[in-house]
């Protein structure tokens, strides 16, 4: 079994929103997600990969896909959907002004029983098995997408605003979990270089870093400054290739990192 197999049977709530959605989040605290990375870099990077999605739509992360939204953000059950402030509109209805007729279209907040129609529709859609032929997020917005129009999907939505909070409190719940498991091999944070760092919270967020399986791939390799074999233990976690390629990057720029420091 491989690492990202091991992590994968070690921790299942790896993706942000499996053990539930918690809303609206905590105010973020003043010290930044990662020390030495600016927080708009590190939610680049992520939605980069992820994309930043405002309509409900199913993943293709796991067999059968989840209904996720955001920046992959997984909604397990319903009563998760139902905490999220979406939206939806009113109308159309006719106003007269100035003896003209007008038609008007009302944004309001979604009721419980709208959120929970359209989660029931796209959790009963199963993808196809071949990731070839898996309908992509975009097919899911009410606007004019194929799976949308399939399946009468209403429009309902976050805002931006409401997006970013929620990929925050996700970045620095997986952060977290990331850092503390440097924390138990004894390894202070403050050592990792920044980019081993986000590399650590990158497979946290998208594939879970299971605590054996981390140890012994990752956090002994990292500790040693071992960068090639953390490079061929990052191949090991399924994502795509432009990922990986990005994963493969933050490695070398840990080679960098510590280069400058030894000719400090």
């Amino acid at each position: 079994m491989g690492a990202a197999q091991e992590a994968e049977t070690e921790d299942m709530g790896a993706r942000p929103g499996a053990e539930g959605t918690n809303w609206p989040p905590p105010p973020p605290p003043r010290r930044p997600i990662l020390p030495g990375i600016d927080d708009a870099t590190v939610r680049r990077e992520m939605v980069d990969h992820e994309d930043k999605i405002g309509h409900l739509y199913k993943d293709t992360a796991r067999g059968g896909g989840e209904v996720t939204i955001g920046v992959g953000h997984l909604l397990r059950r319903v009563e998760d959907a139902k905490k999220l402030p979406f939206r939806t509109r009113s109308g159309p209805r006719t106003e007269v002004e100035d003896g003209r007729p007008m038609t008007v279209v009302d944004v309001r907040p979604a009721t419980a029983e709208e959120i929970e129609a359209a989660f029931k529709k796209i959790e009963a859609f199963q993808q196809p098995a071949s990731s070839e032929k898996a309908y992509a997020a975009g097919s899911f917005d009410p606007k004019g997408g194929a799976a949308a129009k399939e399946l009468g999907l209403d429009d309902i939505w976050l805002e931006e605003k409401d997006i970013d909070a929620l990929l925050d409190a996700d970045l620095r719940s997986r952060r977290d979990i990331a850092m503390q498991k440097l924390i138990n091999d004894e390894i202070s944070p403050d050592t990792v270089p920044p980019s081993i760092k986000m590399l650590l919270l990158d497979l946290q967020y998208n594939n879970g870093l299971g605590d054996k399986s981390a140890r012994k791939h990752l956090i002994d390799p990292i500790r040693s400054r071992d960068w090639q074999r953390v490079k061929q233990e990052v191949r090991k976690y399924p994502i795509s290739a432009d990922r990986d390629r990005r994963r493969q990057e933050y490695v070398d720029e840990a080679i960098q990192w510590d280069a400058q420091r030894a000719r400090q």
